[in-house]
């Protein structure tokens, strides 16, 4: 199963107290489960650098706790090469090139919490869903108990 987690997922799962929540349970699971393929576009490894100079967010994710996702992202994962002008898919134009990462790369299951991205729900043989129906089809596949 080829996955892509939208830059909202991870910033959630650093934010996560609880280690069994929803968005927790996904990205470890898309990390660390062998017939989960997870494909990470540079775009995304930016976005989460940048994230850390941000004022809202420098103290309670400082640069060093995105840095250590970074590095096992660049480890476990496929990191693309990122695309030079997206087609448009969304309202929200920005994240248009999450749509075609996942479309060049034959990618499954697009994760967002993001409801630009949601709305659309699917685009060719892609799924969009929220972590809680990624939580129902890893389940469902049988690659989570709980």
């Amino acid at each position: 199963m080829n996955v892509l987690l939208d830059t909202n997922v991870y910033v959630s799962y650093l934010l996560s107290r609880e280690a069994t929540s929803t968005v927790n349970t996904v990205v470890r699971t898309c990390l660390l489960q062998d017939e989960v393929q997870l494909f990470v576009p540079q775009e995304v490894i930016d976005e989460l650098r940048e994230i850390s100079g941000r004022p809202k967010l420098k103290k309670v994710l400082p640069f060093d706790v995105i840095q250590r996702l970074v590095i096992q992202l660049q480890t476990l994962t496929i990191i693309v090469p990122p695309v030079a002008k997206p087609a448009a898919f969304t309202r929200d134009h920005k994240d248009d090139y999450l749509v075609v990462q996942s479309l060049l790369h034959r990618v499954d299951y697009l994760i967002s919490g993001d409801l630009d991205l949601l709305t659309l729900g699917a685009v060719e043989s892609l799924k969009i869903v929220s972590p809680a129906r990624f939580l129902d089809i890893l389940q469902q596949a049988g690659m989570i108990q709980r």
